[in-house]
């Protein structure tokens, strides 16, 4: 289907650009081979590293933490006594202690990563472990052991014997297993290990060792212990290593070591806990001792009894009880003064004493009694006789001597009565004395009292505390749970990460010649599609030829499909196109020129003779570029170089123009070829000659198309002294070969017209690339031959 002029010829005028994404691609397609090597060689090295890389392991476990304080159960007796704060340790505190020096020190001895023995592979060596073939036991002490560094190789000759040296220079001495043999690590005595010994004979062995501070810098910096999100108490301890048992070996240990290091802790606290405790008991009890000697001495001085409340509470008691004793014997008292005054004043009167029994000796009242009995029974023997009447006299002598012994009596009893009532008011007075110093006594003896308590208690507490530590000391819980013990992820290593490396390599393979591309086209001021025309220049774009990939340029023949062919099947229609207003009877003269030489001007020239004489037209070609003519390299003329042409009309007046016509070079089309002719020293002056004028003339009496090869533009101006003879000039532009910035000389001949009807024509795109016409379609046709 034939092409419409606006698809192929674009108007003048700059445009607009805007990125193809599609010509952006296809850009990156066309150059598929560097992008196939470039991942050949990437993912080649990345398969090399891994197969030469040692590759690592990843191995965790997971512990729970006691957020507690380590020694929280030890230390409560201070806490509740307020000597200690109650914080809990922090979870940052218990991983460093995880990953300190002491505790990998430990671990690095118990498990002797400090000597590794090493058996050659067929690519790298591998670690024996935990097991080697052979058993090495050192006899120098641990203490100096644990500091030496060296390395020795162990070639087991036989079941029997070994040889063993310190570096490849070093001589080897033979050796039989069990013997003691010196080394500069000091003595060591080697043994066969293992049932399936014998197939390492001929083996060698590497013996490697390291200082134990040096190992376990390198672990320490190596194991990762971390909080696991959302569980802070619960800690994950990582490692990575090319032995996977050794590893797991590392992470079990460490935590049994820290744990051990915690237990160990904690016993010591407890310990000086308790004996801290003791030193406090046998204070406190000497202490309380004294408070309560205290007590009793101030009892014994105060006279007070165990309780002194109820004491005061009797005393009250008995002060009422003799307060009412004291007012009773005064009553007595009165009674008996009374009594004995009655008695005196009554003297010689023999009358009645007043009766009373509330006296407390009894024979005072029968006295009294017996008296008033008498003085009755006188009053009664006076009513009949005579005061000197021998009974009268009788009786009175009687009472008499009961007044006198009721005085006597009256006496003494009033002196007891006194003596009684003296004493109960001393009494009363002593308990009315201590009922006031009560208050006193009892603040006095509250505060011995309550030193007592509290020494008494604290005493308590501390025997409870003792016993609470001295458990504690020998039941120490450990301070790490673990969760989960050392388990590898999985039977593939971490480390070099497989699935990443080749990734890596896979992306790199593309990106570097991504990359490479990218930048060389920012870089490369070459022309190098239709695309970067269009963004300079305003004139016409006839059309694009690929590249021709056979072993040289060729013409194309009438059956050719190539995309070649067909791209200048498709030239010759934009070329009708464009010369479609020249009416003319005459032929037609196409001009091709170049910015610069190489272009291939000359190849397009021959191609487009060819096509144009398909439709059995008549058609010449000329080759004017005088100063480094072509033609002889593409056809087969009679004389190369020097075969009669143009130069040749120009400068013999007498040669014809049907002699350097040469008929019959083009096979199976209508061409004709005027060769330029031998190199003159003055092409200038010769295209400026009148004959030129005549050659033209002639030809296009003769033939439909005139084809001239004409000279590059840049350098000289031969081109432009014969343009007045085009009627259509194509200017070739050669992808990747001319420079973007000569392109200014193309589009300066278009806007001066000092070339008629000028157009650009591509040449060499990589139509595989989409650089050429149909924009990644190609020449389709072409591509079934």
């Amino acid at each position: 289907m034939p092409l419409k002029e606006s698809d192929h010829i674009p108007a003048a005028g700059p445009k607009d650009y805007s990125v193809n994404v599609r010509e952006q691609l296809f850009k990156f397609l066309r150059k598929w081979p560097w992008f196939l090597g470039s991942l050949i060689i990437f993912i080649g090295l990345a398969f090399l590293y891994l197969r030469y890389t040692i590759p690592e392991y990843y191995v965790y476990s997971t512990i729970l933490i006691d957020t507690k304080d380590s020694n929280s159960q030890e230390m409560d007796a201070f806490k509740d006594m307020g000597l200690l704060n109650d914080a809990k340790n922090e979870i940052d505190n218990e991983i460093q202690i995880i990953r300190s020096r002491s505790i990998m020190n430990k671990v690095v001895k118990k498990l002797g990563l400090n000597v590794q023995h090493f058996s050659e592979g067929k690519v790298i060596k591998s670690e024996n472990y935990p097991k080697s073939i052979l058993e090495i036991n050192y006899i120098d002490a641990d203490s100096t052991f644990y500091l030496k560094s060296g390395v020795f190789y162990v070639k087991i000759l036989s079941k029997l014997n070994f040889s063993i040296n310190e570096g490849d220079d070093e001589k080897s001495t033979k050796h039989a297993f069990g013997n003691a043999v010196e080394t500069s690590m000091g003595k060591v005595i080697i043994t066969p290990h293992g049932s399936d010994f014998s197939k390492y004979i001929g083996k060698k062995i590497e013996v490697r060792i390291t200082p134990v501070r040096l190992i376990s810098e390198y672990y320490r910096n190596k194991i990762n212990v971390e909080p696991v999100e959302k569980s802070p108490s619960v800690l994950k301890i990582s490692l990575n290593d090319p032995v996977e048992e050794k590893a797991k070996d590392i992470v079990n240990s460490l935590v049994s070591e820290y744990n051990l290091a915690a237990q160990e802790d904690k016993r010591k606290v407890s310990q000086k806990t308790a004996s801290f405790i003791n030193d406090r008991i046998a204070l406190v009890n000497t202490d309380l001792s004294e408070v309560d000697t205290d007590a009793a001495k101030f009892k014994a001085n105060k006279g007070l009894g165990i309780d002194i409340n109820s004491q005061t509470q009797r005393m009250a008691e008995s002060n009422l009880q003799t307060s009412k004793e004291i007012a009773s014997k005064r009553a007595e008292l009165d009674i008996v003064t009374s009594l004995k005054n009655n008695i005196t004043q009554a003297g010689a009167n023999y009358e009645i004493v007043p009766y009373s029994s509330g006296f407390s000796d009894p024979s005072v009242t029968s006295l009294v009694a017996e008296y008033n009995k008498l003085v009755n029974t006188r009053d009664r023997l006076l009513q009949n006789s005579t005061a000197q009447n021998p009974n009268v006299i009788n009786v009175s002598n009687q009472l008499s001597d009961l007044r006198t012994s009721m005085l006597s009596s009256l006496s003494n009893l009033e002196q007891t009565i006194q003596i009684k009532l003296n004493s109960l008011e001393a009494q009363n007075a002593t308990y009315s004395s201590k009922m006031y110093a009560a208050p006193q006594q009892q603040q006095a003896l509250n505060e011995i009292e309550r030193q007592s308590t509290v020494k008494e208690q604290l005493y308590l507490f501390l025997l409870q505390k003792r016993e609470e530590a001295e458990i504690s000391s020998g039941a120490t819980t450990q301070n790490a749970k673990v969760i989960d013990p050392a388990i590898a992820t999985d039977s593939e290593s971490v480390s070099p990460p497989k699935k990443v490396i080749l990734g890596g390599a896979f992306f790199a393979g593309l990106f570097i010649p991504f990359i490479v591309i990218y930048i060389g086209g920012l870089l490369n001021v070459k022309v190098q599609s239709r695309e970067d025309l269009e963004k300079v220049l305003s004139t016409p774009i006839i059309g694009d030829i690929p590249k021709s990939h056979g072993k040289n340029a060729h013409i194309i023949s009438k059956t050719d499909r190539s995309p070649l062919a067909e791209s200048f099947r498709i030239l010759k229609t934009n070329l009708n196109f464009m010369m479609a207003g020249i009416h003319s009877e005459k032929g037609k003269t196409i001009f091709l020129t170049s910015t610069i030489s190489g272009e291939g001007k000359t190849f397009i020239s021959a191609n487009l003779a060819q096509v144009l004489s398909a439709s059995d037209k008549k058609v010449i070609l000329i080759g004017s570029d005088l100063r480094d003519p072509k033609f002889h390299e593409l056809f087969n003329l009679p004389e190369g170089k020097n075969t009669m042409g143009l130069t040749s009309y120009i400068t013999d007046k007498n040669l014809k123009i049907d002699q350097i016509i040469n008929k019959n070079i083009f096979e199976e089309a209508h061409v004709d070829i005027i060769p330029s002719g031998p190199i003159p020293p003055n092409p200038t002056e010769l295209l400026e000659s009148d004959k030129m004028v005549l050659l033209f003339d002639y030809l296009k009496e003769h033939y439909d198309y005139i084809v001239v090869d004409t000279a590059p533009v840049h350098l000289v101006t031969d081109t432009l002294l014969i343009s007045k003879f085009a009627d259509t000039a194509i200017y070739v532009v050669r992808a990747n070969y001319l420079d973007k910035r000569l392109l200014s000389i193309a589009e300066g001949l278009y806007k001066e017209k000092r070339l008629q009807n000028i157009a650009i024509l591509l040449n060499d795109t990589d139509y595989k690339a989409g650089y050429g016409y149909g924009y990644g379609y190609g020449y389709g046709y072409g591509n079934k031959n």
